[in-house]
């Protein structure tokens, strides 16, 4: 897929949801089809997933809440290094 079907898919979804900003996981998907250097990052889906990345990527790590509802996730505390 090139990268400007990869971005339009992420977008079209995200106009379908009604939403009005992109999720950092977002940013960073569309951020590398077009091949634009990002930090590493990896989507869990549960805390032993997290962990299991974490391990994988090697520590330091920060862990970040991701949701369309949360745009400053610094705000409320969602934001975790270990």
């Amino acid at each position: 897929m090139k990268a400007e079907e990869k971005a339009e898919a992420i977008i079209k979804r995200i106009q379908i949801e009604d939403r009005r900003c992109l999720t950092e996981h977002e940013s960073k998907e569309i951020l590398k089809a077009y091949k634009i250097p990002t930090t590493q990052e990896r989507l869990a889906l549960s805390a032993e997933a997290a962990g299991d990345l974490a391990e994988a990527i090697g520590f330091p790590v920060v862990l970040k809440i991701c949701s369309p509802n949360i745009t400053h996730k610094t705000d409320i505390g969602k934001v975790v290094s270990g």
